[in-house]
């Protein structure tokens, strides 16, 4: 069972034996009102993330509406990069790279599904194992 999980545990456990039953309702509807708002963020992240690909650049808009452009013929290779791990969590990015492995556009991965993904990297007819850009190379 992950960490994040004891700790759980063992915090309901505590309020219980501490607040009895009204203290475990309470993180319990704290909880829930967690999981509900967290899950309307991530829902509203999918909504307004979004790749447009032209003849002449790729445009990538993220979750906070902010747009990043960059030219289409310049993009050799699409790159997903692992990052930070939280809580069993990793966080990740797609970029797209360069011939010399230069991130041209860098976006959100969990903005996005794998079938999304994939037909961005068909669309741009980009090669299905690329390098890893310079930051990651050993």
């Amino acid at each position: 069972m992950p960490l994040l999980l004891w700790i759980l545990l063992a915090v309901l456990l505590l309020l219980f034996a501490l607040g009895g039953l009204e203290g475990l309702i309470g993180l319990i509807a704290g909880a829930l009102s967690l999981l509900v708002f967290g899950g309307l963020l991530l829902g509203a992240k999918r909504l307004s993330s979004r790749v447009v690909i032209t003849d002449q650049y790729v445009e990538s808009r993220d979750a906070l509406r902010r747009t990043r452009r960059c030219e289409r013929r310049a993009v050799e290779s699409m790159v997903i990069i692992r990052g930070a791990s939280w809580f069993g969590a990793t966080v990740q990015q797609v970029q797209l790279v360069d011939k010399q492995g230069h991130p041209q556009l860098t976006f959100a991965w969990d903005s996005y599904s794998d079938a999304q993904l994939e037909e961005i990297r068909r669309a741009l007819r980009l090669r299905h194992e690329p390098p890893a850009p310079p930051a990651t190379r050993r």
